[in-house]
């Protein structure tokens, strides 16, 4: 399993394959694309189309712990989620810490069958999420350079 941006080319009719993990592209195209379905194909469990019942959005920072950034990131997803008929049944706020990720992730999992991750994902050294939620997994991070071109 690799990890992807959330582009159009990943994806049929604008559905989620349970147990994929994808990024929000740059340019904001989970918006734009308007995922309301999943499809349960995790492992060849089952081969069924249903719709999201129950989001999470998992925000990471110390900088929101500590109170020296107000998390309008999170404000904004479950906004954008509730105009496409997704509701947010739980929302988390975690430090920068990685244990910490991959427990609130791994919890986050356990309620929703759709989990944003907002924070923690840039170039600097606290920047620990992708790493801490692959591992969690059990997965490898890959950079498809076709999408930086």
């Amino acid at each position: 399993m690799e990890w992807r941006h959330a582009c159009p080319r990943y994806f049929d009719d604008h559905l989620l394959y349970a147990g994929l993990p994808v990024v929000l592209s740059l340019s904001g195209g989970f918006s734009e694309l308007g995922f309301t379905q999943i499809r349960c194909v995790l492992m060849g469990a089952c081969n069924m189309t249903r719709e999201i019942a129950r989001a999470a959005i998992v925000s990471v920072g110390n900088e929101l712990l500590f109170g020296e950034t107000i998390n309008s990131n999170a404000a904004w997803l479950g906004r954008a989620l509730a105009e496409k008929g997704i509701v947010v049944s739980r929302g988390y706020t975690v430090g920068d810490a990685r244990t910490s990720i991959q427990d609130v992730v791994w919890t986050a999992t356990q309620f929703a069958d759709l989990v944003i991750i907002s924070g923690g994902l840039g170039p600097t050294t606290d920047d620990i999420t992708r790493n801490a939620v692959a591992d969690l997994f059990g997965r490898r991070l890959h950079r498809d350079e076709s999408l930086l071109a």
